[in-house]
């Protein structure tokens, strides 16, 4: 069943469906059975960007017992399994590890294996509480896997991702439908960027997966290169206006900045919005001035940016793709 409401459009199952009803938590994680590394509770994340070939995750998942109550319609526990999924959107890699639910209120353990070479980039830790077998008509669901409840996912950070124009961003995707502190209009968006600390964060939303694929991608040459070198053109331009705009309107005021990231950003930016000038310190005295006029520092900063990112170059070798095909 589906709800359209304006432009907002909500897909209903013909069951109940308990969103984040299933509690994942990485345990622990050892890289080819000797190093162990951390998980970050709080932000879901593995880090994984060192030297590996072998990785075991160990899990726990759990169901309350008033969760599975509301969503498995008396069936018994043996009706249903926890399916623990590993996708990884730049390789294609998409394993499940299936849990039979023994107990609720309780966590249980399992493993989940990886090899280095079948990731790249990202990769998603998730799980679902998923119908066991097939059940008789009058059971909701009634076909095997059927999808009951979901969990928060977790990051797995192979690689770590720089913005191609510069290094002062950490990137990193997560399903921005799973974040509660967006507006419902917000989570189709494609990016959101997190300024207040002290490194910036570009989130690019994974639910759009093929777009996701690309943005990770590694190649150098062909269509998806392309693709991902003009994608990035129009997200880094929207993204170095705000860290330009965030960092210049900390320090104008006071003539200092509340992170270090952003003396970094004025002094790279301000050479392309002010570049008859001959230090730095001209430069901010000038920034200071024409601050005043925002519509005049925007169209300054417009064409720098266009200078910087190389837009007309990016797009007439997509163009010059095109062609060729």
């Amino acid at each position: 069943m589906t709800r359209v409401s304006g432009a907002h459009r909500e897909r209903f199952l013909p069951y109940r469906y308990a969103r984040k009803g299933v509690e994942l938590l990485v345990t622990s994680c050892t890289l080819d059975d000797k190093t162990a590394v951390g998980a970050d509770l709080n932000a879901h994340l593995v880090e994984l960007d060192v030297p590996w070939a072998r990785a075991r995750i160990t899990v726990s998942v759990a169901m309350s017992s008033a969760t599975y109550a509301d969503v498995a319609g008396g069936a018994p526990l043996s009706a249903f399994e926890i399916a623990v999924i590993t996708r990884c959107p730049s390789t294609f890699l998409r394993t499940a590890n299936r849990i039979p639910l023994s107990a609720l209120d309780a966590p249980l353990p399992a493993n989940v294996d990886l090899a280095r070479d079948d990731l790249a980039g990202s990769a998603e830790l998730f799980a679902f509480l998923v119908r066991a077998n097939d059940a008789n008509a009058g059971s909701s669901p009634a076909v095997r896997g059927a999808r009951v409840a979901d969990s928060r996912s977790w990051e797995l950070r192979v690689d770590r991702q720089r913005e191609p124009r510069g290094d002062y961003l950490d990137v990193r995707y997560k399903k921005f439908s799973e974040e509660e502190t967006l507006s419902r209009r917000d989570r189709g968006n494609l990016y959101s960027l997190d300024l207040d600390q002290d490194s910036p964060i570009l989130w690019i939303n994974s639910d759009h997966e093929r777009v996701a694929a690309i943005l990770d991608s590694r190649g150098t040459v062909g269509r998806h290169a392309r693709l991902r070198e003009s994608f990035f053109d129009h997200i880094a331009y929207a993204v170095w206006t705000q860290l330009f705009f965030k960092a210049a309107s900390d320090y104008v005021p006071e003539g200092e900045v509340a992170y270090p990231w952003q003396d970094v950003v004025l002094d790279l930016l301000l050479k392309d919005v002010f570049p008859n000038q001959r230090d730095s310190s001209e430069r901010r005295e000038e920034l200071r001035e024409v601050f005043k006029d925002p519509a005049r520092l925007m169209g300054r900063l417009d064409a720098g940016l266009q200078r910087r990112n190389d837009l007309a170059g990016h797009l007439a070798k997509l163009v010059n793709e095109e062609d060729d095909t």
